[in-house]
């Protein structure tokens, strides 16, 4: 990740990813790729049991996964989604269904008139 410059220089759009077809990510955004803010320098070396691939980079890879066979929303991204969210598709959607999820989740855990 560069260190110097403006947050816009350091978490400007880098690089473009492909999204697994029928994915959640895809699913969202309606997209087979997108440009993201990828400035890591690590990554996923081996999946675990449970993981799914959303994403991946041009050299393979992993930037985007979701723990499967769930209801629950779990994800996990490789670039700032936090940066400039509203800006950027896919950032912006999963901050919406991570929103709508945890309504779900609070509205199924509230107590409820009437019921013991």
């Amino acid at each position: 990740m560069p260190r110097d410059g403006d947050i816009d220089e350091r978490f400007g759009k880098l690089h473009r990813i492909s999204l697994t077809p029928g994915g959640l990510f895809s699913r969202l955004t309606g997209a087979g790729a997108i440009e993201v803010n990828t400035a890591h320098a690590q990554g996923i070396d081996r999946l675990a049991d449970g993981l799914e691939v959303e994403a991946t980079a041009p050299d393979g890879l992993v930037e985007g996964i979701r723990l499967a066979g769930t209801d629950s929303f779990a994800v996990g991204v490789q670039w700032h989604a936090e940066h400039r969210y509203r800006e950027h598709a896919l950032s912006d959607a999963l901050f919406r269904a991570f929103g709508e999820a945890a309504r779900a989740h609070a509205f199924a855990r509230a107590p409820r008139a009437g019921v013991a």
